[in-house]
């Protein structure tokens, strides 16, 4: 537990650094997540394909970075031409790559790659270090609030053959808690154009967080691992701590682009 909070305590505050700091923090931050994340899926994958997987998809990784920081702000593009790259590899690596394999080998690229280039977009739009601040901060809320929930009121099993612990009440308390504090932040700091907005993000934020974290420990179960990694002292992988936001930064991002043009 000791671990666990230090790890906390040092990354919260590099967290908000990058977050508030100069852009180029921003970037930095979402190149270590996706080198981090390509590694740990690399890795959970299996020992005989390991450096294949990670070279692949580290060079995927690369150029679309690349693209994006320098050329377009496109993700469309950028997840087609993650595809393209991901094809090449499978042709040019005949017979190495197995179909099962090429598809996780796709998965890891979108799932590596694409999701967390969305935080950077994120934080691109008007008072977007705000918005990824407070997207942030509900992930973490509602997690709190599925957890908190979950103990005094939990009975019945959400995913009892992925993570045991869970319950639908916790769920239902983690998605309740979400909407209330994005209804607080909304009353301090324009989140939406309205309440009904805000309702909707809250919702958006604690369904994708559920959902997020459930498919992580899926991909545990699946690959027969604990923990995806453990470069996180005391958190295990960047998988196990961002599994929640991976899919919640894209969710938002695009309700927040679609809102932020109508308002």
């Amino acid at each position: 537990m000791k671990t666990r909070i230090l790890t906390a305590v040092v990354g919260v505050p590099v967290i908000l650094f990058c977050i508030f700091g100069p852009t180029f923090m921003m970037y930095l931050l979402a190149l270590v997540m996706m080198v981090a994340l390509n590694y740990e899926l690399a890795h959970m994958q299996g020992e005989n394909l390991t450096k294949l997987f990670f070279g692949c998809t580290l060079f995927n990784m690369v150029v679309a970075y690349g693209c994006y920081l320098f050329v377009t702000k496109e993700l469309g593009f950028i997840f087609a031409l993650i595809n393209m790259l991901m094809m090449a590899e499978v042709v040019f690596s005949y017979p190495r790559i197995s179909l099962e394999e090429m598809l996780y080998l796709a998965f890891m690229n979108i799932y590596c790659t694409w999701l967390p280039l969305h935080m950077i977009s994120l934080r691109a739009l008007p008072s977007g270090q705000w918005l990824l601040f407070a997207v942030f901060v509900l992930v973490w809320l509602c997690d709190s609030g599925a957890y908190f929930s979950g103990r005094l009121l939990g009975r019945h099993k959400m995913a009892p053959l992925l993570s045991p612990k869970k319950t639908i009440e916790g769920g239902i308390g983690g998605v309740l808690f979400t909407i209330l504090a994005a209804l607080i932040i909304q009353h301090f700091w324009q989140l939406a154009p309205n309440y009904g907005h805000v309702c909707v993000i809250g919702l958006l934020v604690a369904v994708g967080a559920i959902v997020g974290d459930l498919f992580e420990s899926y991909l545990k179960r699946s690959f027969g691992v604990k923990d995806s990694g453990k470069i996180l002292p005391g958190h295990g992988g960047f998988a196990d701590r961002f599994d929640s936001f991976l899919l919640v930064a894209p969710l938002c991002f695009y309700y927040f682009s679609a809102t932020l043009t109508v308002a």
